[in-house]
């Protein structure tokens, strides 16, 4: 329920204008599914209509495949625009080599795990299925589905494509996932539809990615030696140990992404085991000449393990995840396809609002709107005499906040958001927060009640921030010894602080607990 309005929030955020950020990732390029920006349109000359069958069809979109090696296309019946599964002029890529050739014509890409050596390979379905004949396609209802065998690694992966109503549904089908092999192979993680949508380097747009509120990356920009946008649905995975500190950036907190090219333009959905995904966009130039933008499904988690951290030679492992993978919810991906004035970014937002089921007057925020951040009190040392002592410093009272509220109101008509953060007295004290109960220091209970109700008389909000995943000490119900999350290596996992110079664990300083999820 929380992640649900969380995302729909953030939803909102998107309609007011998303961030056209020049990040420092590659900055991607979109084509219509094969190769060319002019195949943007269905064209006799250009589409290979004599390979492809028509699978299902609706008021919407036809479903083309391929039954001999599983690729396919879908094409909007209302404006002719084609979006291929894998770009049809692939042989001519100047820039791929090798596996980048085979998984250019892959709709599966698979990161197994070699028990025996304790390291990751890298397969796809089209080397590893389709070219030694054990893939079989089969006609469903709306679709198709295609179970793969990758004979060597002791895989079995279905994938379901089928249209329903105005959307394409992609999915990794759970049920029949299969590893025939567990003493020897595993399923790490699985590319689904890598190349759908892969843009040429001709290609005129950009994709969309979900980072912050939104940003843009724009095509065919030479940013090839950028790194490749990486980044787990909902943030990254805290019980996963970091040796040095993670870069800041953005958490990515909702399930899209999209590729606009010319006057077309995708929004994809990640409908089933979101939260397991990571959504991934490549530049142009970067392995091959086409841009992507996909969802990497982690089946079952990895990291890498320092053996002797403090020691003169350490040694770097990896662990994973052992035991069978939860295949209760299928992986699942929803492609709408965006002609006219839909194809941007703002109509991605408009499709998402609407597959979410919210209606325009639900939008709350105003054009101008204001988002501050209130800090109410940090831990502190003072000294008496030269003895240390420790002490709570006091940095916004809720007196204060109300007086900040009032001067923005009669400076500026913008409707004001006020998020507080350390106010809390539990949270202070390194407890979860399961109460309401401010620093003394701060003002009192009805002090946070008058200052909500104010807000809410000149259209503001007021969201008290709440810890309630780090913790350092019991209390409040909550045991540090039996509450806590493990690592994979099934110790606690720790929360270290880091040093700002080297980005090195600071081991001086006190760690936290994190919250186990079954609480």
């Amino acid at each position: 329920m929380c992640r649900k309005a969380f995302s729909i929030f953030l939803t909102l955020l998107l309609l007011i204008g998303i961030s056209a950020t020049s990040l420092n990732y590659a900055e991607i390029d979109t084509v219509i599914g094969h190769g060319a920006a002019d195949y943007a349109l269905a064209d006799e000359k250009k589409i290979p209509n004599e390979s492809y069958k028509k699978m299902a069809s609706t008021e919407s979109l036809d479903l083309y495949a391929q039954p001999e090696s599983g690729r396919f296309y879908v094409q909007d019946r209302t404006k002719g625009s084609v979006w291929y599964s894998n770009p049809i002029n692939r042989e001519d890529d100047e820039k791929a080599t090798g596996v980048y050739r085979m998984e250019m014509a892959s709709l599966l890409i698979v990161r197994g795990i070699d028990v025996v050596n304790k390291q990751q390979f890298k397969k796809n379905s089209e080397t590893s299925s389709v070219r030694r004949d054990t893939f079989v396609f089969e006609p469903i209802h709306n679709g198709f589905r295609i179970i793969y065998t990758f004979a060597e690694e002791g895989f079995v992966i279905p994938v379901v494509v089928q249209l329903e109503g105005d959307s394409l549904k992609v999915a990794i089908e759970a049920k029949g996932v299969k590893e025939t092999m567990p003493e020897t192979n595993l399923i790490g993680s699985i590319d689904l539809l890598p190349y759908f949508g892969a843009a040429g380097k001709e290609a005129d747009g950009y994709v969309f990615v979900p980072d912050g509120s939104g940003a843009l990356m724009y095509l065919n920009n030479n940013k090839q030696t950028y790194a490749v946008f990486e980044q787990p649905i909902y943030g990254r995975d805290y019980s996963l140990d970091m040796a040095t500190k993670p870069t800041n950036k953005q958490d990515v907190n909702l399930p899209v992404y999209g590729i606009k090219n010319n006057e077309n333009a995708f929004l994809a959905v990640v409908t089933g085991c979101e939260e397991m995904g990571t959504i991934c966009a490549v530049p142009n130039m970067k392995f091959t000449e086409y841009a992507q933008a996909y969802c990497t499904f982690n089946l079952r988690r990895t990291a890498q393990f320092i053996l002797g951290e403090d020691t003169s030679f350490p040694q770097t492992t990896m662990i994973y995840r052992k035991g069978a993978l939860d295949l209760s919810e299928n992986y699942e991906l929803t492609l709408f396809i965006l002609t006219g004035e839909n194809a941007n970014y703002s109509g991605m937002a408009r499709q998402y609002r609407t597959f979410l089921g919210l209606e325009e007057e639900e939008a709350f925020l105003q054009e101008n709107s204001l988002f501050i951040d209130l800090f109410g009190a940090v831990d502190g040392t003072t000294s008496i005499l030269g003895i240390p002592f420790n002490t709570t410093e006091v940095l916004t009272e809720f007196q204060e906040a109300r007086g900040i509220a009032e001067t923005i109101f009669e400076t500026t008509s913008a409707d004001m958001f006020f998020r507080y953060l350390y106010w809390s007295k539990d949270n202070l004290a390194g407890k979860v927060d399961t109460r309401i109960v401010p620093v003394s220091r701060l003002g009192s209970l009805e002090k946070i009640k008058e200052l909500e109700e104010y807000l809410s008389s000149v259209n503001g909000r007021l969201y008290l921030n709440f810890e309630n995943q780090v913790y350092k000490k019991s209390g409040n119900g909550i045991s540090a010894y039996f509450d806590n999350c493990k690592s994979l290596t099934k110790v606690p996992a720790y929360q270290y602080q880091y040093y700002f110079s080297t980005r090195l664990k600071n081991k001086d300083r006190s760690t936290a607990f994190l919250l186990k999820g079954n609480m």
